[in-house]
């Protein structure tokens, strides 16, 4: 048992030395992460570019990000669909009309694929396609691995590194190549992954504990500052340790109009929600946010996350969520001045277990 203590700690204070002794990444900058856009056809007001994205691209601009990842599910394919190619990329035309005024304030869109981009060989083809408009605005970065699927680059000092994760499953050749190039990356100041899927869902009943394990190794051994994935159109952020690596893994809600939504699984909430009134903790930050405690839906639906590289902060960067007022101006996701464990719920207002509750 002593032993396998010491290894422990040894196998931590050996990250620690290898983590400090890595170059800082340049400060004052930012990039922004958005997700499940679910554009498709324009006539259809169901998938057509919404008021939310619109204005969402506006006040990004605003911000001025060096660039904007998209995390996949850009357009509502679905596995059951027999549609030709040339209706796919009608989605995509809609798309490159929503995010043109980012090509035009000169803001790179770095782009991943979700599972509703990839479902058919008529999804993909339209997807591989669509990397070409893109490409054009990453060409100031150097592109490494297999673009449009996996790839990566490294920014002021801090690498950037696209997965193709439409599924809780990494093939054997992405891994392989992840793995090596988190290893080529060990000089930059920070490393960080973004994938479709997140490595441990919000919401599934049972996620894939083969997977969350595989993903974990992957990204402590590669000191990996944050996973960030979309997917499951909630805000959800936290920090597990593997091997002595803190893992961090940011689910990005939707950038859609009038998402539909999952609701936070039964596990978590009963961890970290109280069921009186629906207030939750989120467990990276102890901030607060609200819930319908009948459905364990969050009342905040639309958001998306601002990433601040400061060499002053803890972490060395901030990740901070975000929707938008009435006004088109940023809004904190989180409850004002609300942090800190949850006091108790009072007896009395303890509610009754509900059919609607999941």
């Amino acid at each position: 048992m002593k032993k396998s203590v010491l290894a422990i700690v040894a196998g931590f204070l050996s990250c620690a030395a290898a983590w400090s002794a890595t170059p800082a990444p340049e400060a004052g900058w930012k990039f922004a992460v958005i997700s499940d856009l679910h554009i498709g056809t324009q006539a259809d007001p169901a998938q057509s570019v919404g008021s939310f994205l619109n204005s969402a691209v506006r006040r990004l601009i605003a911000e001025r990000p060096d660039f904007v990842v998209i995390t996949g599910d850009f357009t509502r394919g679905n596995p059951d669909e027999n549609i030709p190619v040339e209706k796919a990329r009608t989605w995509w035309l809609n798309i490159q009309s929503a995010l043109k005024p980012f090509q035009d304030a000169g803001i790179p869109v770095v782009p991943l694929p979700g599972n509703h981009d990839y479902y058919t060989p008529a999804h993909r083809q339209a997807y591989g396609e669509a990397w070409k408009y893109f490409e054009t605005a990453l060409s100031s970065f150097s592109i490494q691995g297999s673009p449009p699927l996996y790839y990566s680059f490294t920014h002021k000092n801090v690498h950037i590194v696209p997965l193709t994760v439409v599924d809780q499953y990494i093939s054997p050749e992405e891994e392989a190549w992840l793995k090596k190039d988190l290893k080529e990356a060990d000089g930059a100041g920070l490393r960080f992954v973004f994938g479709h899927v997140p490595m441990d869902s919000a919401l599934l009943g049972k996620p894939s504990a083969r997977f969350r394990k595989q993903m974990s190794a992957i990204l402590a051994a590669g000191h990996v500052a944050a996973f960030v994935s979309g997917h499951e159109h909630l805000n959800w952020d936290q920090s597990k340790r593997f091997d002595g690596w803190p893992v961090r893994q940011i689910i990005v809600g939707s950038a859609m109009d009038a998402p539909y939504n999952y609701p936070i699984r039964r596990a978590l909430y009963t961890e970290y929600c109280r069921s009186c009134d629906g207030e939750c903790m989120m467990p990276y930050n102890k901030k607060h946010f609200a819930t319908d405690p009948r459905t364990h839906l969050q009342k905040i639906s639309q958001t998306f996350y601002i990433f601040e590289i400061k060499p002053e902060l803890k972490d060395g960067y901030s990740a901070t969520p975000y929707t938008l007022d009435g006004t088109g101006q940023l809004a904190p996701f989180y409850a004002p001045a609300a942090g800190g464990q949850l006091a108790p719920c009072p007896a009395a207002r303890k509610l009754k277990k509900t059919s609607g509750a999941r």
